[in-house]
């Protein structure tokens, strides 16, 4: 026998509302109040990666509980660090690490947004964790939109998380000119753009070079931000001619868009220009995307 608050009277051990109580009172358990309060804490992380300049952040917490939860800490607290009270992190995004803290002392995924959500799932990912990695990869498949994407494969190509890019590669086959047009597309990182102009589909040849151009712009301004003069927007369109089908393209849109940007040599752009024309007419300059079709 045992006694069942919600009934207020004595029942058989296999009541169904003592044990949905039960279960909802260790459900709701969490430490949490202790990691905000920093009540008792004995440990301090300070995270400061060298991909998230400016982002340093410290955190206290408590040994026991996460040598509790998770084997790597253990390991952490008891052997390789067991005399530190102050632990350097150095390839975790503060967000990330934050909410692994906030998973190990509630069970329960804790995220306010898509970035912090894959910033956590990396830490999941060093530290052991895939029930947490999951519950980060459900949230992502549901959560992430166009504006999100670039960030996303920053962190993705940064961190070698390569195989967690379904979400990312089903919006740009669907949404890939929200993609490039994001707030995000003129600042990510080189790798992002080539991942992009390998996965993109369904979105018109021109667009995607157009945007390309303006994350040249963009670098070139961020390089030489006082810089007076043509600026040298070859330097950072070259690395993706091979991905650019520029053969795609109508004489109109070559002519009066593209070759009037200053990218291209004369030799070049004579040679590209024929080849749209007529496809037996030159060769492909050495270098250059030799596609002649949309990606669809």
């Amino acid at each position: 026998m045992s006694y069942c608050r919600r009934c207020s009277n004595s029942c058989v051990s296999n009541c169904a509302r003592s044990t949905q109580t039960t279960m909802t009172a260790l459900t709701q358990f969490s430490f949490m109040p202790y990691l905000e309060s920093e009540v008792l804490t004995d440990v301090e992380f300070v995270v400061d990666s060298k991909h998230h300049p400016g982002k340093k952040a410290s955190f206290k917490a408590h040994r026991l509980i996460l040598a509790l939860q998770n084997d790597a800490f253990k390991v952490m607290f008891y052997k390789d660090f067991a005399k530190q009270d102050r632990i350097a992190i150095t390839d975790l995004h503060p967000d990330g690490f934050l909410g692994m803290l906030r998973y190990l002392y509630s069970g329960v995924l804790k995220v306010d947004n898509v970035r912090q959500a894959f910033y956590t799932r990396t830490a999941a990912t060093k530290y052991l964790m895939p029930e947490l990695k999951g519950l980060c990869s459900d949230y992502l498949a549901v959560q992430l939109k166009p504006d999100d994407v670039c960030a996303f494969l920053d962190n993705m190509l940064i961190m070698g998380e390569q195989d967690t890019d379904e979400p990312v590669r089903n919006l740009l086959h669907t949404n890939g000119a929200d993609v490039l047009s994001s707030s995000g597309f003129k600042s990510c990182l080189e790798s992002t753009v080539s991942y992009i102009l390998e996965h993109i589909k369904s979105v018109p040849e021109l667009t995607v070079i157009e945007a390309v151009y303006e994350w040249a712009q963009e670098q070139v301004l961020l390089e030489h931000p006082d810089e007076e003069g043509v600026p040298n927007i070859r330097k950072f369109m070259q690395p993706f001619f091979t991905k650019l089908r520029f053969l795609a393209l109508t004489p109109s849109d070559f002519v009066r868009g593209i070759n009037t940007w200053g990218i291209l040599n004369e030799k070049e752009a004579l040679a590209l220009l024929s080849t749209i024309i007529d496809s037996e007419s030159a060769a492909v300059p050495h270098g250059f995307c030799k596609m002649r079709k949309n990606r669809v």
